[in-house]
């Protein structure tokens, strides 16, 4: 994932006016669980973006 582009959610997510938008970060075992349950492999992007901002409600 770019970093800009990750300086600028990380800006926008955290912001007072947005933390009710911010989830809890993926832990590695939530992610490898949720890819062997949905037989899939996420992008890189996708894992590191789950990682660093949970689910995000934008």
């Amino acid at each position: 994932m770019k970093e800009d582009l990750i300086k600028r959610s990380r800006s926008f997510l955290f912001n007072e006016k947005h933390q009710t938008l911010v989830g809890k970060p993926a832990s590695q075992r939530e992610i490898i669980e949720a890819q062997q349950q949905l037989h899939v492999q996420f992008h890189s992007d996708y894992v590191a973006f789950i990682e660093t901002f949970g689910g995000t409600q934008v």
